[in-house]
């Protein structure tokens, strides 16, 4: 606030007042004329209501009545002394009565009445029969008496009804005209009681004009105190100049700042003495080029000549003419110090930031060169003497470590793309056979959920080019496998486009899955971006995918774009430089122990026989000691009862629940409150595994339980003192080849192993019939419409069982069904249409094992 607005606070009332009371005048004028229409009315209403119509009104309905009395009591009279001469005149007064009601503009609104319309019509036909008779010879009319009496009987119900609607009309009439001349006398004094309020502002306005002169000054006063405690009490140097710099006020805070005393400096100028002689400052004696510019950073000097960074405003204003200057500065040498500290500790960030950069660089290298001799290791064993279940095993370890492989690699392109330092192969390949190769790979994993994957090649072909075929090959297989993951029962299509116009070589992958928002289409090229983060997704990752490709395509010089629409599939288009090469093709070819453990007490806790046997087989054929529960409740006892190392706890089961079940043994402080529980669930999203933990639960086995993963769990959990016994030699095990895309032969052939083949046999028997038998009921409960919560437990048990059994397709399609009714999707009757083909395929597959047994 400046010094102008302050001090003439008061000032400006002044007109505003003077015009408040040139505008009450006109006013007070027009209430006068309301005052004076509202008397003048009521008046006239109060002369309406002396006026009125409705005694005389009243006085003819009542003289009807009294008349049709006596023609009545005429009537009534024996006929010895009735005197027709008298008879007549009566009925004639009486007629001439009924027709003044009848006909009179005042009795309009009584007889139209739907309550006086009836009687009147009595009267008129009773008048008008009675004429005849009236008229007629004196002998006629005395014979007629009886008639005419017996008439007047019902007659002088109507003459009274018309009476009693005259009263009713004329008292609502008068009641109507009250409440106006009330209502005028109320707007009366409506206006009257404003008009004195009006008067009376007035003379209050008129006292104020009055003292207003006088508390004008105290205004002013009072204004200019405010004014000097805020500047002198401010923590900024302020210093008011006039127009040519000359300081008016210096306040304590500028004393501070510049050394100089507040009495000594006024009538000097500021720019002198607050500004090295050498600035752009000391040379603008008024300081006019800051004015209005906000806070500028420049050198200030302090009384012995020192400098210091300075930041300074300085604002302009008019009063009465004149122009003053508000000076406001500040020393800011701490604030550039921890300026230069923010800058400091951005810059170790930064470098933090690359340091980590580099180690993830470095360590993924590091762990791809052990994992690559491993695989080349392995390729060679293969090429050498090996037993079925030797070679198995090898596969085995070839798949398991080109996936850990694909990993690492995923860290090391996403690391080396980040920091730039990413390196392309230059040799000759054959876009053609790049793009069958992957649809042919990928096509197994898209079948597994109802896909139909396609390939579109241009009937003239492609040259071979040169480039980077694994790189490009990477690309293919992300963009391809993200298609597959959002997208279920539909089509997806790889089309190799061939070369542009413009020589670039361009792919495109079309499916018509879930589809996505289009403020999402950028976002979905970050790092660690997956957008549907709920309990219940459809697709896992870790979000890197489509970023490696984005950073690949941008880094090989092409371009990658996205077109989609949520409900109606994506689209993703790549184009990319291209080179032509001679004819030459290279492919590489990919390449794929259970550790010894101290035997322990474990027990297992799972309500489905089939996984509880195989369970139980697979640990004590490591040598182990098992005990089996068969539900939650029974778990508790037994570990009441005895010791275990470990325990396997199945998640689903009915009654007590394995996280229920855990929670209690943890609390029970009982013998094994301490033993490490392991959670045994067909799939665990990252929100499971951590309700899990919470209840108490040490570590997570997801199904299909294979030897491997049993092994190093138990050795993870019980670390290795002694080497476990050697299996005897492993059992028969079915010689059928199976199709990939319906068993794992991974999981098969360990419960094979595990269980023998007569049980094994046992089992698959006993599992195909019971999944049998629960589809077929399934499929009649969702035609009486079954409850979400209970279809999802049901499916969940059949997923377990199928996977231990290897049923990797019928395990996938069930797993899909549950998560389903988990999210509380419609349950239609033909839900289990897209499972059962699967569960045909699966048992047809499952038959022909024990065919070649």
């Amino acid at each position: 606030m400046s010094a102008t607005d302050l001090s003439d606070e008061g000032s400006s009332s002044l007109p505003t007042r003077k015009r408040w009371a040139a505008l009450s005048a006109p006013f007070i004028v027009l209430c006068l004329a309301a005052l004076v229409l509202l008397t003048v009315d009521a008046a006239r209403q109060i002369q309406g209501l002396a006026t009125a119509n409705s005694d005389n009104g009243q006085w003819s309905l009542a003289q009807m009545e009294v008349e049709f009395a006596r023609l009545q009591s005429e009537l009534e009279r024996p006929a010895g002394f009735v005197d027709p001469r008298e008879l007549r005149l009566t009925f004639d007064i009486f007629f001439s009565r009924y027709q003044t009601v009848s006909r009179g503009g005042l009795y309009a609104d009584i007889v139209n009445t739907q309550r006086a319309r009836g009687p009147m019509t009595t009267i008129a036909d009773f008048l008008n029969d009675s004429v005849q008779y009236i008229d007629a010879p004196d002998e006629a009319l005395i014979a007629a008496l009886p008639a005419l009496r017996a008439q007047a009987l019902d007659v002088r119900l109507a003459v009274r009804e018309v009476s009693l609607s005259g009263v009713r009309a004329f008292s609502a009439a008068s009641d109507t005209q009250r409440r106006k001349v009330m209502n005028s006398l109320v707007r009366l004094s409506g206006m009257a009681l404003i008009l004195v309020l009006a008067l009376a502002l007035g003379v209050v306005a008129l006292w104020q004009l009055m003292h207003l002169a006088r508390d004008q000054a105290q205004r002013r006063a009072r204004a200019n105190h405010r004014l000097e405690a805020v500047v002198s009490t401010a923590l900024d140097g302020i210093v008011v100049t006039d127009r040519s710099g000359i300081i008016l006020q210096f306040n304590g805070a500028a004393s501070c700042i510049s050394g100089h005393e507040g009495r000594l400096v006024r009538g000097r100028r500021a720019s002198e003495l607050l500004f090295p002689p050498d600035t752009e400052e000391a040379g603008d004696p008024g300081l006019a080029r800051h004015a209005g510019r906000g806070r500028v950073r420049c050198q200030g000097m302090r009384a012995d000549g020192t400098r210091y960074p300075m930041e300074l405003s300085v604002t302009e204003t008019e009063h009465e003419g004149d122009v003053l200057r508000a000076i406001y500065f500040r020393d800011i040498t701490r604030d550039i110090s921890a300026e230069e500290e923010l800058v400091e500790a951005r810059d170790r960030a930064v470098e933090g930031e690359q340091a980590k950069a580099r180690f993830i660089a470095i360590m993924s290298h590091e762990m791809r060169t052990p994992l690559n001799g491993m695989i080349g290791a392995l390729e060679l064993l293969t090429e050498t003497e090996l037993g079925r279940d030797q070679r198995e095993y090898v596969q085995i370890l070839r798949r398991a470590g080109d996936v850990l492989l694909q990993h690492v690699n995923d860290v090391l392109d996403h690391s080396r793309l980040e920091t730039g330092h990413f390196s392309f192969a230059r040799a000759p390949y054959n876009p053609v056979d790049l793009v069958r190769e992957v649809v042919d790979v990928l096509r197994p994993t898209a079948a597994a959920r109802g896909n139909m994957l396609q390939v579109r090649i241009p009937e003239a072909g492609v040259p071979l080019l040169m480039g980077d075929r694994a790189r490009l090959r990477q690309v293919l297989v992300n963009l391809v496998g993200n298609a597959i993951k959002f997208t279920e029962n539909g089509e997806i299509q790889l089309s190799l486009l061939g070369l542009s116009k413009s020589g670039n070589l361009e792919f495109e992958v079309v499916d018509n899955g879930i589809g996505i928002a289009e403020d999402q289409h950028e976002r979905i090229f970050e790092d660690f971006v997956t957008l549907d983060s709920s309990y219940m997704r459809a697709a896992e990752g870790t979000g890197l995918g489509l970023g490696i490709v984005r950073g690949l395509v941008q880094a090989m010089g092409g371009e990658v774009a996205v077109q989609s629409r949520v409900g109606q599939g994506t689209r993703f288009q790549v184009s990319l430089p291209a080179e032509r090469a001679p004819r030459k093709a290279v492919e590489p070819q990919p390449a794929p122990g259970v550790p010894e453990m101290q035997p322990s007490r474990i027990l297992v806790v799972e309500d489905n026989p089939v996984n509880r046997l195989v369970a139980t087989a697979m640990l004590r054929k490591m040598g182990h000691s098992v005990s089996e529960a068969h539900d939650g409740a029974e778990g508790l006892r037994q570990a009441a009862a005895e010791s275990f190392d470990i325990i396997l706890m199945d998640i689903s089961m009915p009654g007590l629940d394995g996280v229920e079940t855990t929670r209690r043994m943890r609390a029970g402080g009982g013998r094994n409150d301490a033993t490490p529980i392991v959670a045994l669930t067909a799939h665990a999203l990252p929100a499971d595994v951590a309700r899990f933990r919470e209840a108490g639960m040490s570590s997570t086995l997801t199904k299909p339980i294979t030897w491997r993963a049993l092994a190093e769990m138990i050795s993870g959990i019980a670390p290795a003192r002694t080497p476990a016994p050697e299996a005897g030699p492993a059992p028969a095990e079915p010689q059928a080849e199976t199709p990939a895309e319906v068993l794992d032969d991974v999981a098969l052939g360990a419960a094979a192993e595990s269980l023998g083949p007569e049980l094994f046999v046992s089992l698959r028997d006993r599992f195909l019939a019971e999944t049998e038998t629960g589809l077929t009921g399934l499929a009649e409960e969702l035609g009486d419409g079954i409850d979400p919560v209970r279809y999802a437990e049901k499916v969940h048990r059949i997923a377990g069982s199928a996977a231990v059994f290897g049923a990797r397709a019928l395990h996938g399609a069930l797993r899909h069904q549950e998560e389903k009714a988990r999210a509380g999707a419609p349950l239609p009757a033909d839900s289990l249409d897209a499972v059962l083909p699967v569960w045909q395929a699966t048992r047809k597959a499952l038959l022909e094992l024990e065919l070649q047994a």
